[in-house]
């Protein structure tokens, strides 16, 4: 049957931030990604390394034409390689945050941004805070609870806190599904779905999870050491210094389908390859590719049965492209 109804928009646009969309905006952050996998204390994730990351978005009017850096007690100008379309952006990963911390010490960070309208670049400095600053590794403190998740009641998450958090810090949550699609990520003050810096508990709202499906969690801690929207004008400029842990949400009700994983990426025998794992024998599964991660572009590689056994090496024969990016999933049809 057909039903009607009407709703009220709200009286103004939601803007939380409060910068400007025509601003553009310059980033430093230092980031350490652990795995929480049980109870126990998260480890450091092996597949994503602690890692620098410099990015910088050009403003509406009067664009970022290049981009550079230097660290402090250098004179060396870094370049920031510009991606068109996308903006500028370095990132360097180190196996420890040690080396991290070693090669991207605490004190001034110089920034020079070169304009479509010269003659005057916008220049401007960022003091990093020393590797003592880094918050506290998040860790989640009723794990075996979340793996078993009623989605039609609230549930209450509960984590280990952002002890000595001041002024801007803050935390972070995000819950993607077994795709990659985000069904939560909070704070959001326009839902409102509230999360503060002090927060040690998120009550997943009932009706966000599905029944007899897993999840992937992120909960970050970010230590703010540099925030601005004048230094440069026309920029949201934003330090920080951030730790955050994946873990998994499970629910129950349903038939619960792991969640097949990608690991072991690599060149062998002049071919790229990895290894799907964490798969249900017996079940048909899609490996796809896309080069740009926009909707409907994603392509078949190859499909996989597993009569037995849960992982199988996969291979890229496609000799017909040699440039370029490509990235793949595994999926269930």
């Amino acid at each position: 049957p057909m039903t009607t109804g009407s709703f009220t928009t709200a009286g103004a646009i939601c803007d939380p931030d409060g910068i400007p969309d025509e601003y553009g905006s310059v980033g430093l952050l230092k980031s350490v990604t652990y795995l929480q996998a049980s109870a126990a204390t998260p480890v450091l994730k092996s597949d994503e390394l602690p890692a620098l990351s410099v990015i910088v978005t050009s403003p509406v009017l009067n664009a970022v034409t290049s981009a550079t850096f230097t660290k402090p007690g250098s004179a060396t100008q870094i370049i920031i390689t510009n991606y068109p379309g996308f903006g500028h952006l370095n990132v360097e990963e180190f196996t420890t945050q040690a080396l991290l911390d070693a090669a991207y010490p605490n004190g001034t960070y110089s920034f020079t941004l070169n304009r479509a309208t010269p003659p005057t670049p916008s220049a401007f400095t960022m003091p990093m805070p020393a590797a003592s600053s880094y918050p506290p590794i998040p860790q989640i403190t009723n794990f075996p609870q979340a793996q078993t998740i009623n989605p039609a009641q609230a549930f209450d998450l509960t984590f280990n806190g952002f002890a000595g958090s001041t002024g801007s810090d803050n935390i972070q949550l995000t819950i993607t599904d077994s795709l990659g699609n985000t069904v939560l990520s909070a704070p959001d003050l326009c839902i409102p779905l509230v999360l503060t810096r002090t927060s040690v508990m998120f009550a997943i709202p009932a009706n966000t999870l599905q029944a007899g499906k897993t999840y992937t969690g992120r909960l970050g801690y970010a230590r703010s050491f540099y925030s601005s929207t004048t230094n440069p004008q026309n920029f949201g400029s934003n330090g920080a210094l951030t730790r955050q842990t994946v873990f998994v949400l499970a629910t129950t009700g349903g038939v619960v389908v792991p969640q097949p994983q990608i690991s072991g990426a690599g060149f062998q025998g002049g071919f790229f390859g990895f290894t799907a794992g964490n798969l249900v024998a017996g079940t048909t599964y899609r490996v796809e590719y896309s080069t740009t991660l926009l909707p409907n572009s994603w392509s078949l590689l190859q499909p996989i049965t597993l009569p037995s056994g849960t992982s199988t090496p996969i291979s890229d024969f496609d000799t017909g492209t040699t440039t370029g990016q490509r990235f793949y999933r595994v999926i269930k049809p």
